[in-house]
């Protein structure tokens, strides 16, 4: 009986504790941004490196990530200037992703948070990101960046096309 009664605690225990799925190669759009800019985050567990968008300008970095305890290398930024308003979002979302200590992802959704309590809320918005990627441009406009083609050597031709022989 104590053993049916230990076994019975232990699944309740594993059943209630918070589990996370991984990070992988999807992305993310920030759900509670900030002037409602457009700040995205993917993960590339292969490499271990982090990149999106965060309102104007692109950042990078790499991470370490242990159960869903996450630790974000420093993000490297283009310097672009935009509007203000996104300007503002997009340096208040770079401090606060430089304050982040782990994760939890369920489905579709990504919560990243920080040291402070902050979390920093996103939902999937492709599969994977292995081909095409989206991007919404200032305009509000998507626009969809496919990757040049190479030729048999790997080398992207000066036009980004791929090479044929006939």
């Amino acid at each position: 009986m104590k053993k049916l009664f230990a076994l019975l605690t232990a699944c309740f225990l594993s059943a209630c504790s918070a589990s996370t799925e991984p990070l992988d190669d999807r992305t993310y759009q920030l759900q509670n941004a900030m002037n409602e800019a457009q700040i995205t985050i993917s993960f590339n567990p292969a490499e271990l490196r982090y990149a999106g968008k965060s309102a104007v300008n692109r950042y990078f970095g790499t991470y370490k990530a242990d159960d869903n305890k996450l630790t974000l290398g420093p993000a490297g930024v283009t310097m672009m200037m935009g509007p203000q308003e996104l300007m503002q979002a997009e340096q208040n979302y770079l401090q606060s992703l430089a304050k982040v200590v782990s994760f939890e992802r369920k489905g579709d959704e990504l919560t990243l948070k920080t040291a402070d309590g902050q979390k920093l809320v996103f939902r999937q918005i492709n599969e994977t990101n292995e081909d095409a990627q989206t991007e919404t441009n200032a305009d509000g406009e998507t626009n969809e960046t496919v990757p040049p083609e190479m030729n048999a050597d790997g080398e992207v031709n000066e036009a980004g096309l791929s090479e044929t022989n006939e």
